[in-house]
């Protein structure tokens, strides 16, 4: 059983979260809120949603599992706006997601989850982590694009370092320690290459977050961690390092 009412606007931020990493999602659902855990194809980019019951206006549920389409999803909040709220009710009897707003019913088909797997968070030690304003991060992004398609971030005893070489030409960003909201700093300088079209898409799906903290240490994943819903429900992304070498 699962029958719940929510905010268009915070389904938006799920579909925003979501939509650059897999084309459908397995969506956990138990008394106490929502959890979505998914990887992308190439495993290079994992991503790991959880809705807290405060943020929903109505909320009953069992322990249960749904799988959809998240191009469908995204269909039916189109025709809604952010104030409206969605009406969402599990029939399994006949296998469907029923969401309604205001005049509009949805009856939405589930999908097989026979070939969604359930990826595993891996554990990892961070000596580093910041918490930066996503205005920065955004304006790191866009000057790194003006170069190339990957993307180096630092971090140093004096702020975060975003920087992009490609050929002959090169872009770098400097975010100062004294514009971080907060800084945890290992000891030692920490820098690791990304795709930029994978941390372009993550940091652009942040939405309404004014913050977020990067996790960052050498070759290893980046953690981007922020929240979601007004704060009643939170993200974390991993990114795969694109570990440099000398025929690069």
């Amino acid at each position: 059983m699962f029958q719940a009412k929510i905010k268009a606007e915070y389904l938006k931020e799920l579909y925003d979260v979501v939509q650059h990493i897999v084309d459908e999602i397995k969506i956990t659902i138990t008394p106490s809120g929502l959890q979505i855990r998914a990887v992308d194809p190439s495993h290079v980019a994992l991503v790991d949603l959880n809705l807290k019951v405060e943020a929903f206006e109505e909320y009953k549920a069992d322990n249960t599992e749904v799988c959809i389409d998240v191009e469908k999803l995204n269909q039916v909040l189109k025709l809604s706006k952010g104030d409206d709220i969605v009406s969402i009710t599990h029939d399994p009897q006949i296998n469907r997601l029923i969401l309604v707003i205001d005049k509009l019913t949805m009856k939405m088909s589930l999908l097989d989850m026979k070939g969604i797997t359930d990826p595993k968070v891996p554990s990892l030690n961070y000596t580093t982590s910041v918490k930066v304003p996503v205005s920065s991060l955004l304006y790191g992004i866009k000057a790194a694009d003006t170069v190339g398609e990957h993307i180096s971030i630092a971090a140093t005893k004096n702020g975060l370092e975003i920087t992009c070489e490609e050929n002959t030409e090169s872009v770098r960003v400097d975010i100062p320690a004294s514009d971080l909201k907060e800084m945890k700093f290992g000891g030692e300088d920490v820098k690791s290459y990304f795709s930029l079209h994978y941390i372009s898409s993550m940091v652009r799906a942040i939405g309404s977050a004014s913050e977020a903290t990067l996790y960052i240490e050498t070759d290893y994943p980046l953690k981007i961690e922020f929240p979601i819903a007004e704060g009643k429900g939170s993200v974390t992304y991993l990114l795969a390092p694109r570990i440099e070498n000398e025929n690069d």
